[in-house]
Parts: C-alpha cells; sequence; structure tokens
C-alpha cells in the first residue's frame, strides 16, 4: 500500500486487531469511538491509538498504548512504540507486532497469565530487585533497533552495557526510583538511543520520569559518536513481593528528594503547585492533639506535623470541633477532616468541583497523594484535582491583552494569613507574571498587595469564614467575581451608605439567586457592568428541598444581602419554567411540579421576582456582558457538565427553555455522548471527546445556523484544550462568566422584566 492511499483503513482498529492477534481469547471491542483489547475477566485492557503517520518513504507509524486494570490498577502505564513498513497500513502492523511480540509476553507473564501468549518462544527475564526497603519481582523484555548501522554494533552496545535488561537495571540501581505504596504492579519503559546524537525516556507508569532519564542520558553520552543510531528500548513490570514497609521519616524524605527532582523545572506543574512552597521537605513532628485520629495523630507526632503533601502542603488547623483542614488545594480549594470518622474531604465548591470524599482516613490520603506523584512522573499527579483555573485565566489574560497591558488592568486587593499577617502574591501570580516579564508591584509596609486580572479576587483572600452554624462540614472558601475596586461597599451598616444604596438600586442594581441542588447562591449584580456588588452569599439547600424550604433560604440570602424593597430579584432553577411554573424536576424535591414560582417567591420574599431556567440565564449573561456581548443575530449559549443545558438568544430576545442536550444524535440523547461527564467517566481525551463534541455542534449548527456558538461550564477554563479541534461554520468562542453567569443572568432578566 503506497503512502497515499493511507485513509483507506482505520489506524486505530488495525492496530488494535494487530495486538490481540498476539494473545490468545483477546478481543477488540469500540468504547466510545476508542479501540480497546479486552484480555479478559479481571485483566488488563489495552487501549490502542497511532498517535501520527509518516505519509512519506520511509513510511512510519507511532503509537500510543494505554493499559489499565487488573493488578496495574487505573492509573495503569502508558506505552510508546513505533514501527516501519513499505507503506502505511505496513508501518501499523510493525508498531503493533513490536510491542505484542517483545513486551506483550512481559504483562501476560507479570500478572501470571502466560498461558495467553501466542509468541513462540518470548524473550521474557524475570529477577528480583529492591526498590528503597521494598522487594520486587521484576519483568522485562527489549526491543533493540539500529538507524544508519549494522545490527552487530547494537548487540555490541547491549553486550557493553550489561546485557539483556540493561536499561533497567540501571535504572533501578541509581536509587531514582522510589518504591510505591500500593500492591498495584509498576510499569517501567526505559529507551536510550546513541551513535550520532543522544536521547533517552524513561516512564514509569503513566508519566514521564526525568530523575531516571537523567541516568540512561548520561550512559547513552558514554557511547556516543559514529554514524547512525543505536536504539534499545526495555519495558518492564515490578511486582510489589512485600508489604509496603512502615513510613519512615528518614524514608518518606528520601522518596521525596526524588520527586523534588523532577520538580526543578519552574514553568512545570509541579512548581506552581506547591512544591515550591514547602520544597518537598517535611517540617519537624509536632505534639499529640486531642480529639484527633489514631494515624493521623501518630503522623502528626513521629513524621511530621507540616510540609511536603498534597496541593500546597501539609499544614494541618483547626477548622471547628468537627472539622480540620489538612492542606490547600488552591483555587479555592482544600482538603478537610471529618473527625467523627477521621474520613478526608475535597471541599472545591469554589471551582464547582463539589464537596466530596476521597479517603478513607489520613494516612491513606496521604499514602494514596505519594503514590499517585511516584507513579504519575514526580508531584505532576494530584489526587482528584484538576488544573487551577486561577492560573489558566492569568495565562490567557497576558496572551489575549498582552504583556504590555496587562499591568493596567490589576487591582490591588489586601491579604492575609489565617493570623492575621501580611503575605504576598500566590505562587500562581508570582509564575505567570515571571513567565511573561510582568514586574510584580507591592506598596509599603504594613500592607501588601498582589496583582490579579480585573474584577478577580482570590478565594484565598482574606480571613478564612467560620463554618456555618449548625452546618456539617466547612464552608467552602469562596471563588467570586467583584467589582473593581470602590472606595467602599455600596452595602453599609451607616445610615448615609444605605441611602446611597437606595439610589443605586433604583437604577443599575439588582439581585440574582441561583438555586441548586446542593446550594443556594445569590449576590447583589452592577447592572452597568455585570459584576458583583460586595459578597457573594451561598447557603446550603435545604433537605427536603422542598419549596417552601427553599424559598425561606432565599428569603435568608435576600436579608442577609440587605435587598432593598425597589430591587428586582431573579432566580434561576434546574428547572424548564413555563409561565413562571416548574414544568418538571430533577435536582430538586419532586413537590415543586406543577408550582408557580412566581407566585411562591413574591409571598415569601414580600417582593415581586422572576423566575427562568438556569441555562437560559447563564445564555442572557454571556450575551448581555459576556463572549456574546454585540453580537447581531442568534447567539446559541451551551453548558457542558453533567448534561448539556442550552439557551438561544435572537437579537437580544430569549427563546426560553430549549433542551438541544436532549437532541436524538444516531440514536442516543446528545448528551449521553458528548458532555463533560461523559468525558470524565469514560476518561476520554480531548482529541476523542472533541470528535463528539463536533458531532453535536454540527447537527445544532444545521438545524439552526447561529451566528455564534458560546460554551460554558467549568470545562470552557481548559477551552484551549478542545475548541481549536472543532471545524465548525459557525465561530465558537468559550464563556466569559464561568460560574457567576447564573446569577448574572437572573439579575439582568429581573431587571427587564420591572421595567
Amino acid at each position: 500500500m503506497s503512502g497515499n492511499d493511507q485513509q483507506s483503513f482505520e489506524p486505530n482498529h488495525l492496530l488494535a486487531e494487530v495486538i490481540a492477534s498476539h494473545f490468545h481469547g483477546a478481543r477488540v471491542v469500540e468504547t466510545d469511538g476508542a479501540q480497546v483489547v479486552e484480555l479478559g475477566e479481571g485483566m488488563p485492557s489495552i487501549q490502542c491509538v497511532v498517535d501520527d503517520m509518516r505519509p512519506d518513504p520511509p513510511y512510519g507509524a507511532f503509537i500510543f498504548l494505554e493499559v489499565k486494570g487488573g493488578r496495574l490498577g487505573e492509573t495503569g502505564a502508558l506505552v510508546t512504540a513505533s514501527g516501519y513498513g513499505p507503506g502505511a497500513q505496513g508501518s501499523v502492523v510493525t508498531a503493533g507486532c513490536n510491542w505484542a511480540c517483545a513486551f506483550g509476553p512481559v504483562l501476560l507473564t507479570a500478572i501470571g497469565r502466560p498461558d495467553l501468549i501466542r509468541t513462540q518462544d518470548p524473550e521474557v527475564e524475570q529477577f528480583e530487585a529492591r526498590v528503597g526497603a521494598r522487594r520486587y519481582r521484576v519483568t522485562v523484555s527489549r526491543l533493540d533497533r539500529s538507524m544508519g548501522v549494522g545490527m552487530e554494533e547494537v548487540e555490541g552496545l547491549r553486550r557493553a552495557l550489561g546485557g539483556y535488561s540493561a536499561l533497567t537495571r540501571a535504572v533501578l540501581e541509581s536509587g531514582t526510583v522510589p518504591a510505591t505504596r500500593s500492591d498495584d504492579l509498576v510499569a517501567l519503559g526505559c529507551f536510550m538511543g546513541t551513535g550520532r546524537s543522544t536521547t533517552s525516556e524513561t516512564k514509569l507508569g503513566m508519566g514521564d520520569w526525568p530523575a531516571a532519564a537523567a541516568v540512561l542520558e548520561a550512559l547513552a553520552r558514554r557511547h556516543a559518536g559514529g554514524s547512525g543510531m543505536r536504539m534499545l528500548r526495555e519495558w518492564a513490570v515490578l511486582e510489589p513481593l512485600e508489604p509496603a514497609p512502615v513510613l519512615t521519616r528518614d524514608g518518606l524524605q528520601h522518596t521525596l528528594n526524588i520527586l523534588r527532582a523532577c520538580a526543578d523545572n519552574p514553568r512545570s506543574e509541579a512548581g506552581w503547585c506547591g512544591a515550591r512552597h514547602h520544597g518537598m521537605r517535611l517540617g519537624a513532628p509536632g505534639g499529640v492533639v486531642p480529639g484527633l485520629p489514631g494515624d493521623m495523630s501518630w503522623f502528626l507526632g513521629t513524621i511530621a506535623a507540616s510540609g511536603a503533601g498534597p496541593g500546597y502542603g501539609l499544614a494541618p488547623r483547626p477548622l471547628s470541633d468537627r472539622w480540620w483542614q489538612l492542606a490547600d488545594a488552591g483555587c479555592g480549594a482544600r482538603w478537610v477532616l471529618k473527625l467523627a470518622d477521621g474520613t478526608v474531604w475535597l471541599d472545591s465548591v469554589a471551582c464547582d468541583d463539589g464537596f466530596q470524599l476521597v479517603a478513607p482516613g489520613f494516612l491513606a490520603w496521604y499514602e494514596a497523594w505519594l503514590d499517585n506523584a511516584v507513579r504519575q512522573g514526580g508531584p505532576f499527579g494530584r489526587w482528584e484535582y484538576r488544573v487551577d483555573s486561577v492560573y489558566k485565566l492569568l495565562v490567557n489574560a497576558a496572551q489575549e491583552n498582552g504583556v504590555d497591558r496587562l499591568p493596567e488592568t490589576v487591582t490591588r486587593v489586601r491579604t492575609h494569613s489565617p493570623e492575621g499577617r501580611p503575605i504576598g502574591p500566590c505562587h500562581a501570580c508570582e509564575e505567570t507574571y515571571a513567565r511573561y516579564g510582568v514586574p510584580p508591584r507591592c506598596s509599603s509596609p504594613p500592607r501588601k498587595v498582589r496583582l490579579v486580572p480585573a474584577g478577580w479576587r482570590w478565594p484565598w483572600c482574606g480571613r478564612p469564614r467560620q463554618a456555618a452554624r449548625g452546618a456539617g462540614r466547612p464552608e467552602p472558601l469562596r471563588f467570586h467575581k467583584v467589582a473593581p475596586r470602590r472606595r467602599r461597599s455600596p452595602i453599609s451598616s451607616t445610615r448615609t451608605d444605605r441611602r446611597v444604596f437606595r439610589r443605586r438600586a433604583m437604577t443599575q442594581v439588582a439581585c440574582g439567586i441561583d438555586i441548586g441542588g446542593s446550594g443556594v447562591k445569590g449576590a447583589l449584580v452592577d447592572l452597568g457592568t455585570g459584576e458583583f456588588i460586595g459578597e457573594r452569599v451561598r447557603i446550603e439547600t435545604p433537605q427536603p428541598s422542598t419549596p417552601e424550604a427553599v424559598a425561606q433560604v432565599c428569603r435568608a440570602i435576600i436579608d442577609r444581602l440587605g435587598v432593598g424593597p425597589d430591587v428586582p430579584v431573579g432566580i434561576t432553577f434546574p428547572a424548564p419554567i413555563v409561565r413562571g411554573t416548574v414544568v418538571f424536576m430533577a435536582n430538586l424535591d419532586k413537590s415543586w411540579e406543577g408550582v408557580n414560582v412566581d407566585e411562591l417567591m413574591t409571598r415569601v420574599l414580600g417582593r415581586p421576582s422572576h423566575a427562568l431556567n438556569d441555562a437560559d440565564a447563564a445564555g442572557l449573561a454571556e450575551v448581555a456582558y459576556g463572549a456574546a456581548k454585540d453580537v447581531p443575530g442568534t447567539t446559541i449559549v451551551t453548558t457542558l457538565g453533567t448534561g448539556i443545558g442550552s439557551a438561544v438568544i435572537v437579537d437580544g430576545t430569549l427563546v426560553p427553555n430549549t433542551e438541544l442536550g436532549h437532541l436524538e444524535i444516531d440514536g442516543h440523547d446528545a448528551e449521553s455522548r458528548a458532555s463533560t461527564h461523559c468525558k470524565e467517566l469514560l476518561d476520554l481525551s480531548w482529541k476523542k471527546w472533541a470528535k463528539r463534541l463536533q458531532r453535536y455542534y454540527s447537527h445544532v449548527e444545521m438545524l439552526f445556523s447561529p451566528d455564534l456558538f458560546v460554551v460554558g461550564g467549568g470545562v470552557s477554563r481548559k477551552h484551549e484544550k478542545f475548541l481549536p479541534l472543532l471545524n465548525l461554520r459557525t465561530p465558537i468562542v468559550p464563556a466569559k462568566l464561568l460560574n457567576t453567569a447564573g446569577i448574572v443572568g437572573a439579575a439582568y432578566e429581573a431587571a427587564r422584566t420591572a421595567r
């Protein structure tokens, strides 16, 4: 087959078929567009991707194999391989055979199923090795190649290095690989190229491992020179033969020292995610605190009371008589420990990631972070936490506005530590400004300031709030948009300021309330700018979430905000609203169905109110203040999350209660195939998910021929990952208002309705 006909076959499917043919009983299945080789029940699966193909001679294919499940656990391993052939198809076949013949037997031998190997006389070596203080069985095989020289020279290099598993042994003996804490198998991949140039690569689990790669790089340089290239590749699977030893302070610090070697690059995730704060160093052990769980008390008393740990590092402190904070995760999130049962939770409401149980106890939480850091490529791995949206916001601001303009768009914000001491800029800010050449600015003591994009306040600014009275969990740190710096808040306890507020309320202020399944949020909105005035107030949704109970919460929010009687109030619901009435309800109590929300809220709040669907509110906000401002014609705003919400606005007029997420496409409900929840559930890559989004947006484009698509939801913070992959006639842009859109849109529509 020539290079021109490479589109006549499906590369990923062909690759999967080639790999499956090397294992007894294996089968190829398509899982949400991905080609997966299933080895059998309870065994790992292999997702096959042809990453790139060289279309001209010499034809080549470069493949990624993601091996997960079974004894490898959910972390799994990422394997790369390549192959060359007489054409495009031949190169894919060769790449698949290279891995399946050389390294497939390693996998099956390591998991105890050599009976499934179809390759004749596979070359697999096994030996025992100690990694740290833990003993492992190592199963390894090799794949050597050359370019421009004969294979005899490659074999000569093999012998000079020490034989069959020389690269793996060199890495293990170097002390650069720390022992893991779990009982899962661990994959270790080593590659070294030497000759006219040198190169090296080491993968531990799913991530690159720079510390060990440096060992192979030094080895390659010692054997460099001459013409052509000698390429040696090994793949090993490590099986723990004994339980992980009890943590000791010295042993843990040794592992952290290795991790620190991966964090030296200030541009790495490890740099801005906390490694620089604690230097991967353990603080001194502290005294035992009564009332703490036994495992946490032991760790703090014998290992360390602070220092290296998840997020910005271990810094335990009491929040209330029921909760302790363990570590700051950044972007308004934190890990907290529940004293009643010792469980650990991630409180990330400020980033729309909710409040979720992450570990049954303190040690399980800490060891999971440590093991994940090792297997994911150093401190780059974080347990159940996403990319820092604030950091991304800064980067995007610098790229969109230009470095020279960025200092003009920042505002000064006073920040203090929990003890009241002034503190400087957060690390994400420092790193971003350093990258783009923006000089940081600070006022004279005792006030220190931090530079932030205009209108944004960092979630960790100010003193931490106390837990809500009677709440079963600590109140989360708030992440909210605020108005640019004013002399003082328009809401005050002074009589003069109340008069000022009434004047503003009649002209350009409205109140928005966003009702959700977990919380009810409200704020005053400056209708001139679409920004919050003062603080956002959040109260947890009552259980059961009956109409009367939720209405009373809305009344409490109105009272806490000090909303005057002349201020319009808009309320969003996670449900269709037809002429003020709830048609059906999914996220609140079913007793809402058939309730006239406008009448209920007018009675309880003591003022007229206007209810609308939450997606419709977000769409109106984007048209009035955000990404669709001043765009004529038809704008379709979609929110990608658990489902797909939609709003259609034509020349500023809302077409209410559209449910474009429930369009049937290819026999499926659209949101069941293309929502963010679907991406996370199936662990889809950005590229694979973008293919589903392409099918969805192309269909909506065909039906409506809009002038603009706006994409909202939490994932819109990462729009650079998927929007450039879409090919549409209609412009498509990320939403700008993010998690403020519901409140802002509700306030905007209430003000319009009240005119």
